[in-house]
């Protein structure tokens, strides 16, 4: 067997070994983009495919990078390629970045915050800042852990309304609802065990023509149980139950919209995304914009405008608070 090539520099022998060329390293990344982005189509048939379907937008940059690359060395055929993947990849951001129809200028308004807290990686004093900094009427917390009991104390003041009323020190997925408006027939379903509940009540305010029925979960980690997938469509059949309230549903669900299982939440829940023409906003790792993803969610049903959807003060957590303004019409 013939010995590779070798070459003497500085009294040793050196490995010589071919480079990569432009074209080559090219081929690469455009393979590996169009493979991605048909696992993202292919989201419905296994989750691990699901998972490329939450980078739509990065998919979508890098196919624009590529397109241009392509232009400017003449590859017709790369270029038809990149274009491809820039139709597949910019086309799911469409809602978020196309204006919708403005809300109803009159009517009762309602500032909401999601907030997950990373367990036992943030305090109490900073989540006591973040949420006066916030001035949220109502307020979803997500992975709680002992140490913010303080915070919670701090808060009965400003929202002495809670459910439910004992803070357990058990699951990372437990959830927690804060309300400065009285709340009624507040309910926690168990559909996968303790440590997955899901809150369900009613806000009811003379002021407003009908009452708000409030869903809150934190949904597990996509994985092969299937456990994240019945939760969501145990929360789409609550908030799709006949009645007279709007309906809202809050909480870290696990999944972007860009993913086909959030579309059967919407389809199934009969909701609609608050982020719909408010701009391409992450919740999670967003202080690392290449990575940063929407896990954190305010859904809101028919005859509720939303006025404004943001980030709120950062607190230390590795998600961002989530702070939509909505108007009850």
């Amino acid at each position: 067997m013939a010995s590779p090539p070798q070459a003497r520099h500085n009294g040793a022998v050196a490995m010589k070994f071919p480079a990569l060329g432009f074209d080559r390293l090219y081929g690469v990344a455009l393979g590996a983009a169009a493979a991605a982005t048909l696992a993202g189509l292919a989201g419905r048939w296994h989750w691990l495919l699901e998972l490329a379907s939450n980078f739509r937008v990065q998919l979508a940059l890098t196919g624009l990078a590529l397109l241009i690359m392509a232009a400017i060395r003449r590859r017709a055929l790369a270029g038809a390629v990149a274009l491809a993947l820039c139709i597949a990849n910019f086309l799911p951001l469409a809602p978020y970045i196309v204006p919708v129809a403005p809300p109803p200028a009159e009517g009762a308004r309602l500032r909401l915050m999601n907030v997950n807290l990373q367990n036992w990686s943030t305090r109490s004093p900073p989540v006591t800042a973040m949420v006066l900094a916030g001035r949220a009427d109502l307020i979803v917390f997500t992975e709680i852990a002992a140490v913010h009991r303080e915070a919670f104390a701090d808060l009965a003041v400003s929202h002495p309304f809670q459910a439910p009323q004992q803070l357990r020190d058990g699951s990372a997925f437990d959830v927690r609802l804060f309300s400065r408006w009285p709340l009624e027939n507040a309910q926690v379903h168990l559909p996968e065990g303790p440590d997955f509940p899901i809150i369900e009540a009613r806000l009811c305010e003379p002021v407003w023509p009908h009452c708000l029925r409030l869903i809150a979960l934190h949904a597990p980690r996509p994985s092969g149980d299937g456990k994240r997938d019945r939760q969501l469509a145990f929360a789409a059949k609550l908030a799709a139950a006949p009645g007279e309230e709007r309906v809202l549903l809050m909480g870290d669900l696990n999944v972007t919209g860009f993913s086909p299982r959030f579309a059967d939440l919407l389809e199934q829940s009969g909701l609609r995304d608050s982020l719909w023409g408010q701009g391409l906003q992450t919740s999670w790792l967003s202080r690392f914009l290449p990575l940063g993803l929407t896990l954190d969610h305010v859904l809101v049903g028919p005859g509720i405008g939303v006025i404004a959807r943001g980030r709120g003060q950062e607190f230390g957590s590795d998600h961002s608070p989530v702070i939509v303004d909505i108007v009850v019409p």
